[in-house]
């Protein structure tokens, strides 16, 4: 009897084209918020917009981007779940980092 040592599974998510451009623009807004000069706050309040954008309904206190909300619609929601999971983390990350050097 043979056993497997490992098994590796990979998740594809299908998507149009249309879908895979908004999910590179989604990507690339997000990246441009890092891009911004050393303000702490100026990056939280675009990542409460954004994440907001998520989830309008639920929203945190803020304001929601449209302009990210326009593009996460457009992307598939997989790729919603994921984006959303993402900035929830660099969320945690920029409240854990401030505690620290503060």
């Amino acid at each position: 009897m043979c056993r497997c040592l490992t098994v590796d599974i990979e998740v594809h998510t299908p998507r149009t084209a249309s879908q895979e451009e908004a999910l590179v623009a989604a990507t690339n807004f997000l990246e441009q918020i890092f891009k911004l000069p050393e303000n702490a706050d100026g990056v939280d309040e675009e990542l409460t917009g954004v994440l907001n954008a998520c989830d309008p309904e639920q929203a945190n206190s803020g304001a929601v981007n449209l302009k990210f909300q326009s593009l996460l619609l457009a992307c598939a929601a997989e790729d919603q779940k994921r984006l959303r999971k993402k900035i929830q983390n660099w969320m945690h990350v920029a409240h854990t980092t401030r505690k620290i050097f503060t």
